[in-house]
C-alpha cells in the first residue's frame, strides 16, 4: 500500500519544498535578528555580489493536479480513473546569478489498474508494466557566459525544436552576437515509449539579422536510429513590412529531398481593430519509415502522402473588443486522389463566429458556425458550437457549451492501430474557483458521442493548480 501511494505524492512534496524558498513565513521573518550581509556572511555586500550563496536561490513554477474519470454507456458500463500531476519548476538563480535549473515533468497513475485489451478506455499508457508513468520533459542546468560573454550552456534533458523536435540528454551551447545568433547541440535521443536510446543526435543553427526587420535562419539536425540516418535542414525567413505586416516562410529538406514548405502572412491594423492571417502548407515527399522523430507512428498509420493546405482568417473587433467577429476558410487537398483515406483526408472547411461580452446579466457568449465539404464521402456537414461563461465576484467562473470535431484520431483498444471517429459532438460544463492569488480549483463535466453512437461516454475532471 505504501508503494502504491508514493508516486501520487511525489510532485506534491517537491512543490512544497520549492515553495519554501518563495513563501517565507512572516512570523519567522519578524523573529529573525536584523543582521547585515557583513555581519551574517563575514563579507561586505560588494564582496557578496558575484559569489555563491544559498540566499541566491529563487524558485518559481506551477503544479497541476488533475483527476479524470471516464464512464461508458456501452460495454457493461466500463470505467477508467486516472490521476495526472505536472510540475514546472525554475530555480533561477541557483546559488549564483549565472546558474539556473529547469524542470518539467508529468506523473500519471491509473488508479483502477490497467485496462484490458478489449476495454474501450484502453490507451498507450496501459501497455506499460506499471500503472504509474513518470515522464521528465526537461531537467537541465543552465550556465551563463561560459567561455564567451552573452552565451548560454545547458546540460541535461532538453528539447531542440528546429528543424525537428528532438528530446535528448546532452549539451547545448548558444551564443549571441550583434546581428548573429548561433547554437549547437549533441546528445543521446530519448523516448517515453522505448528503452533508453543508444542513438545519437546532433545539430546546429545560425540566424542573421541584416536589417532590423529581417531575420534569416538555417537549422540542421542529424538523427540516428537503428541503422536509419536522417539529415534535416530548414531555411527560415521572417520579414516585417512597416508597422502592420509580418511575413514568415520555411523550406525544409530531409536527406537532400524537399520535405515541406510553410508560408504565413498576417496584417494587424490596431486603429481599425482588424486582423488578417493567411497560411499555406505543402508537403512534397511521401514520408515512409524514417527515424522515430520524423515518423513516430509509421507502423500504425502507414506512409504520409503529399498534400497541401490553405487557411485564411479575418477578425474584426468593435467597442474595445467587447464584440468580435471572425470568419475563415480551410482547404486541404491530397495531391493524388488514390492516396486519400483515413488519417489523410481531403476537405473544405468554412467557418464564422462572434463573441460578445456581457450579453445579459454579465454572461459572455462565444459562438462558431462550421460547414465541412468532404468530396470522397460525398458529404456536407454543418455544425454550431456555443460557449456561455459567467464571472461571479472575480473568484468563480461558470462555463457551459457544446463543440464539434469532424475527425478525431485515437488509439484503438489493442494499441496496434489508430481509429478515426467522425462527427464527434461534445457537451461540457465547468466551474473555476480562484481560491487565492495563484491557486485555482476546477470541476468539469463532458458528454461525448460520435456518428456511430456505439460508445458515448461521460468525463469528469477535478483539477487544482498552484503557481509559486
Amino acid at each position: 500500500m505504501c508503494d502504491k501511494q508514493r508516486p501520487a505524492v511525489l510532485f506534491v512534496v517537491a512543490a512544497l519544498v520549492c515553495s519554501a524558498f518563495t513563501f517565507p513565513s512572516s512570523a519567522q521573518e519578524e523573529e529573525q535578528p536584523a543582521f547585515s550581509d557583513y555581519e551574517f556572511w563575514g563579507v561586505s555586500p560588494e564582496e557578496l555580489e558575484g559569489s555563491w550563496s544559498w540566499k541566491k536561490v529563487k524558485a518559481s513554477g506551477r503544479l497541476d493536479l488533475r483527476y479524470e474519470g471516464r464512464f461508458s454507456e456501452g460495454r457493461n458500463g466500463q470505467e477508467d480513473h486516472d490521476l495526472y500531476q505536472r510540475l514546472q519548476l525554475n530555480l533561477d538563480p541557483l546559488f549564483h546569478e549565472k546558474v539556473s535549473l529547469t524542470f518539467l515533468g508529468r506523473l500519471s497513475e491509473d488508479l483502477d489498474g490497467r485496462e484490458k485489451r478489449v476495454d474501450v478506455f484502453r490507451d498507450v499508457l496501459d501497455s506499460f508494466d506499471s500503472s504509474a508513468d513518470l515522464r521528465i520533459f526537461n531537467l537541465y542546468l543552465g550556465l551563463k557566459d561560459v567561455v564567451l560573454e552573452d552565451s548560454l550552456l545547458t546540460l541535461g534533458r532538453q528539447y531542440n525544436i528546429a528543424p525537428e523536435t528532438v528530446l535528448f540528454d546532452g549539451i547545448r551551447y548558444e551564443k549571441g552576437f550583434s546581428k548573429v545568433d548561433t547554437y549547437a547541440y549533441f546528445g543521446r535521443r530519448q523516448s517515453f515509449f522505448e528503452n533508453a536510446f543508444d542513438d545519437t543526435v546532433w545539430g546546429a543553427g545560425v540566424s542573421y539579422r541584416p536589417f532590423s526587420a529581417t531575420r534569416l535562419m538555417v537549422d540542421y539536425t542529424h538523427i540516428e536510429e537503428d541503422g536509419i540516418d536522417n539529415d534535416l535542414v530548414a531555411f527560415t525567413a521572417r520579414q516585417r513590412i512597416g508597422p502592420y505586416v509580418n511575413l514568415f516562410s520555411r523550406y525544409e529538406f530531409i536527406d537532400e529531398r524537399p520535405r515541406d514548405l510553410r508560408l504565413q502572412a498576417n496584417i494587424d491594423i490596431p486603429q481599425w481593430a482588424l486582423f488578417f492571417d493567411v497560411r499555406y502548407f505543402r508537403s512534397f515527399s511521401t514520408i515512409r519509415e524514417e527515424s522515430n522523430n520524423v515518423t513516430s507512428f509509421f507502423e500504425i498509420l502507414g506512409p504520409l502522402f503529399p498534400y497541401e493546405e490553405w487557411e485564411a482568417i479575418v477578425t474584426k473587433s468593435f467597442k474595445d473588443d467587447k464584440f468580435v467577429l471572425n470568419a475563415g476558410v480551410q482547404v486541404r487537398d491530397v495531391l493524388e486522389s488514390d492516396e486519400i483515406g483515413s488519417f489523410n483526408r481531403e476537405f473544405d472547411r468554412y467557418f464564422a463566429g462572434f463573441s460578445v461580452e456581457d450579453v445579459w446579466w454579465g454572461v459572455d457568449l462565444d459562438t462558431v458556425w462550421e460547414r465541412w465539404l468532404v468530396e470522397e464521402e460525398d458529404e456536407t456537414t454543418t455544425s454550431i458550437g456555443v460557449e456561455l461563461s459567467k464571472q461571479f465576484a472575480d473568484k468563480l467562473e461558470a462555463t457551459i457549451g457544446t463543440d464539434f470535431v469532424k475527425y478525431k484520431v485515437e488509439f484503438a483498444q489493442n494499441l496496434d492501430k489508430f481509429r478515426e471517429t467522425i462527427d464527434v459532438r461534445a457537451y461540457f460544463g465547468r466551474l473555476s474557483w480562484k481560491v487565492r492569488e495563484g491557486q485555482t480549483v476546477q470541476v468539469g463535466y463532458q458528454f461525448e458521442k460520435d456518428s456511430t453512437d456505439e460508445e458515448p461516454f461521460h468525463r469528469i475532471q477535478l483539477a487544482y493548480a498552484i503557481e509559486f
